[in-house]
């Protein structure tokens, strides 16, 4: 049955505001349904003659239905076989506002979108993961400042032992040449047990003590 000989089931009115739903992606097939966690809302620019709908954004929504052995089903949403791309990007990200680079962007050549009517569920969906994602954003900025305070005193500290780390490793450094290498110059006459080359003519920073920096450097 053509598109155009569908009677919609659902009926807006222009400036109406609505709901747009992503997709939930098939493991198997090609049949795609709503996933209503990712959702968005916007308003209805104009009403089409044969019921379809066209968005803030200037995308054309049209009665989703599906035939079988003939006789069709309306849903209960219009549908696009894309998802809408301009400047005001859909997030899809539950958050119930836009937001741009959204991480469905890279579907946005095969996933269909679902407009929906808007009732205060979806209101107050979107109220309740806003007021999440606020106190989410309170507590990272809480511990982000929390670990600023503590920066302070780490740097501090850091600053301070600085100077006795270079002097440790550098004596650690010197010890390990007259005593570790000391044992192959004496023990394996001059070759190193590690690299198998000669200790006295080697140039090799294979060796992890001769990557030390002297002390002041």
């Amino acid at each position: 049955m053509a598109k155009e000989k569908i009677t919609p089931k659902l009926h807006f009115e222009v400036g109406e505001k609505v709901v747009i739903c992503g997709a939930e992606i098939p493991i198997t097939g090609n049949r795609y349904y709503p996933k209503e966690q990712y959702f968005t809302f916007t308003t209805i620019k104009e009403v089409k003659e044969d019921g379809s709908v066209v968005v803030e954004e200037g995308y054309v929504y049209r009665q989703s239905y599906e035939t079988y052995y003939g006789d069709v089903t309306l849903h209960d949403y219009f549908r696009i076989n894309r998802v809408p791309k301009n400047d005001k990007v859909y997030s899809f990200n539950g958050k119930g506002y836009y937001y741009p680079n959204s991480i469905y962007d890279w579907f946005s050549t095969f996933l269909p979108t679902y407009l929906f009517k808007f009732d205060q569920s979806w209101q107050d969906k979107a109220d309740k993961i806003e007021e999440a994602d606020t106190k989410r954003q309170v507590a990272e900025k809480k511990l982000e400042e929390h670990e600023a305070r503590k920066q302070v005193f780490r740097d501090a500290f850091e600053k301070e032992i600085e100077p006795y780390a270079i002097r440790l490793h550098n004596a650690e450094v010197k010890a390990f040449r007259k005593h570790i290498c000391g044992n192959c110059i004496h023990n394996h006459d001059g070759y190193c047990g590690e690299w198998q080359r000669k200790i006295k003519d080697s140039q090799t920073t294979l060796c992890s003590c001769f990557d030390i920096p002297k002390e002041g450097e």
